[in-house]
């Protein structure tokens, strides 16, 4: 009897030591991580608050930019790699310049192959990608993404995660326009089925 009671104390203590030890979860940013590289992503809206007026003289105002842009860019593509890298590219029809985040101030990009004549041949036609930029990505605490293009053309962008789940993102930043501050919001949608073949 005495050993049983001793052994019964010996669990108590050690169960209750255990349970002053904690077992950290996935951090935030882990999560945010995992998620961001999980698949390709796809902006589906695109809002700034509040309206940019675009007509002084008929007072016309925009709060929708999605809406305003060609397809092309509403198709572009955005993905990151577990290596901080990051691509944004769309199918063989873009043939814009411009980028997923439009909160970069771009300078005009040579087009050295615009004019480049291209030769038809015969053979199994292969989907083809054009890649607009590629550069690093990285986070800062739990809710900042930092883009910095490898070309030079743009300085580290940083935006604000507003939202983060598996199949949405929802990412934010502002900028002064005419004195006034306007926030953006993009809004992307997990791409599970496309295979960019990057």
């Amino acid at each position: 009897m005495k050993s049983f009671f001793s052994i019964s104390i010996t669990s108590f203590l050690m169960l209750a030591y255990l349970g002053t030890q904690t077992i950290s979860p996935v951090s935030k940013v882990s999560q945010v991580k995992q998620i961001l590289t999980a698949n390709p992503w796809k902006q589906v809206a695109f809002n700034v608050s509040p309206a940019i007026v675009m007509d002084e003289e008929f007072g016309y105002a925009v709060e929708d930019l999605y809406s305003m842009q060609d397809e092309e860019i509403q198709n572009q593509i955005i993905k990151f790699d577990n290596e901080g890298n990051y691509k944004i590219g769309s199918g063989e029809s873009a043939l814009n310049n411009d980028i997923l985040f439009a909160s970069r101030k771009v300078a005009p990009k040579d087009r050295e192959r615009e004019n480049e004549d291209t030769d038809l041949y015969e053979g199994e036609e292969s989907p083809t990608v054009n890649i607009f930029e590629t550069g690093q990505w990285q986070m800062r605490g739990e809710n900042k993404l930092v883009l910095t293009a490898d070309d030079g053309r743009m300085k580290e962008e940083v935006l604000t995660l507003k939202y983060t789940e598996y199949n949405k993102v929802v990412i934010t930043f502002t900028q002064m326009i005419k004195g006034k501050e306007h926030t953006f919001t993009q809004i992307l949608e997990s791409q599970p089925f496309i295979d960019l073949g990057w």
